[in-house]
């Protein structure tokens, strides 16, 4: 069982940042705001981190980010989807580095590959998990071998696949789907399905 290290505050829980990729609530972004929710039953206030171009533009993941109460921080990340040579910012790198270690961070967890995140968790010692899919690439990458402490995936393929790329332990975690979504799929079944606009809004 993976076991990851990490510093606790004052009160003895660790402070998570959370890094997702963009605004918008796809597949992966709701993923990460369910581990995100997943928190606050142990008492940790995530905060929720955001490239800084997306400052002001208010989509719905930041919407039920601001509604849980997160903080929500912007900053200078670059996010990637494909494992390719690349050469790190290090501006970047020194301003990520400088705010995790302000904010007292424990844990990042994060969707896609950003790599100026990654180098500055590397220079804190900070664990990071990734949440990351489908990928073209197969086999490991000289550039990515440390990128990332553990890598989270919701299929078996790519959790498998990501694994061999960084060379780290990875987990298979299935999406989160909302009951109501379970409830509709059993009313078509029964063949009692009936839309309305009531049941629209609240999906």
């Amino acid at each position: 069982m993976l076991k990851l290290e990490v510093k606790r505050n004052a009160e003895g829980k660790p402070k998570v940042a959370f890094f997702c990729h963009s605004p918008y609530l796809g597949g992966g972004e709701n993923h990460l705001l369910r581990h995100a929710q997943l928190m606050l039953k142990y008492g940790i206030k995530p905060i929720w981190c955001l490239p800084d171009y997306f400052s002001s533009i208010e989509e719905k993941n930041t919407e039920i980010a601001r509604k849980l109460g997160f903080d929500i921080a912007y900053l200078p990340i670059r996010v990637m989807t494909e494992p390719e040579n690349f050469e790190l910012n290090k501006e970047s790198v020194s301003i990520l580095s400088a705010w995790l270690q302000t904010q007292n961070i424990s844990l990042v967890h994060s969707v896609t590959l950003m790599p100026e995140l990654s180098a500055a968790a590397k220079i804190l010692d900070i664990p990071l998990v990734s949440s990351l899919y489908a990928v073209n690439l197969r086999e490991g990458h000289g550039d990515w071998n440390s990128f990332s402490d553990v890598v989270h995936s919701d299929s078996v393929l790519y959790s498998n696949i990501w694994s061999r790329i960084f060379d780290v332990p990875s987990k298979c975690i299935r999406s989160w789907i909302p009951q109501e979504y379970f409830e509709i799929g059993q009313e078509k079944l029964d063949g009692t399905l009936r839309f309305s606009k009531e049941k629209n809004k609240k999906l």
